[in-house]
C-alpha cells in the first residue's frame, strides 16, 4: 500500500502512520490500563515535506520506503517528479530522493533508478536501497543495490548478484544484511560489504 500518492505530503502521511502503529502495539494493553497524551496529533502536523506528483512519465505516483539518517530522510518509491511544499518548483528524481528533515529542501541526492524503491536502510555513510529496479546510476544492480548516502555513487565492492526478481524488504541486523523478497531464495542474510550470501539464512 502506497505511503504516499499524488499530491499528498509524506511527512502527513507517515505522522499518520506512525499513530496508527501506536494504536495497534497498544490495543492488548487497553483493558488493563490506559495511556495518557497531552494532546491528539495535529491533522496536518507537517507543512514543509516536499510531494510527489503524477507526470506524463509516472503515473499514481507513491512513496513507498523511508529512511532517516541524521537530519536527511530518503524516500523511494515510484515517481519521477517532486515539487516543494510550496509546489513552486518541480525537480525530476528517479523513485529516490533525499530531502531536510527540518526544513524539507530537497537536496541534490539524484541517483537514477530504472524501478521502483520498496525499501531502503541507511548505515553511517552508505545507504542500501532495494526494490523493482535493475540498473543505479547506469550500473547493473538488480533488486539491491549499496550507494554513497551523500553522492547517490554506487559501491561496486557491493553486488548481491540475485538472478532475478526483487528485493522488498532490508534491514541490519547484528551485521547482516537481511533482505526479503520475490528472488529465487526468498529471503537471505548478506554481508553488508560484499554482498555475499553469508549462508546464515538455509
Amino acid at each position: 500500500m502506497p505511503l504516499d500518492r499524488s499530491g499528498t505530503r509524506i511527512g502527513k502521511v507517515v505522522t499518520a502512520l506512525g499513530l496508527s502503529l501506536v494504536v495497534v502495539v497498544g490495543a492488548p494493553g487497553a483493558a488493563s490500563a490506559s495511556i495518557a497524551h497531552p494532546r491528539v496529533v495535529s491533522a496536518d502536523p507537517a507543512n514543509f515535506t516536499p510531494n510527489v506528483v503524477d507526470d506524463a512519465t509516472v503515473s499514481n505516483a507513491a512513496v513507498y520506503a523511508l529512511a532517516q539518517a541524521g537530519t536527511v530522510v530518503y524516500a523511494g518509491g515510484n515517481f519521477r517528479s517532486v515539487q516543494d511544499a510550496a509546489r513552486t518548483r518541480t525537480s525530476t528524481r528517479s523513485n529516490l530522493m533525499s530531502f531536510s528533515a527540518t526544513t524539507g529542501a530537497l537536496t541534490s541526492f539524484a541517483p537514477a533508478m530504472n524501478g521502483a524503491v520498496w525499501a531502503i536502510a541507511a548505515s553511517g555513510s552508505s545507504l542500501y536501497v532495494a526494490g523493482k529496479f535493475t540498473t543505479a546510476n547506469g550500473v547493473a544492480r538488480r533488486g539491491l543495490v549499496k550507494m554513497d548516502a551523500a553522492t547517490g555513487a554506487v559501491d561496486t565492492r557491493f553486488n548481491a548478484s540475485l538472478p532475478s526478481g526483487g528485493v522488498t524488504e532490508v534491514r541490519l541486523v547484528n551485521g547482516r544484511l537481511i533482505i526479503g523478497g520475490n528472488f529465487p531464495k526468498r529471503l537471505a542474510a548478506l554481508d553488508p560489504a560484499t554482498g555475499r550470501d553469508t549462508g546464515y539464512i538455509n
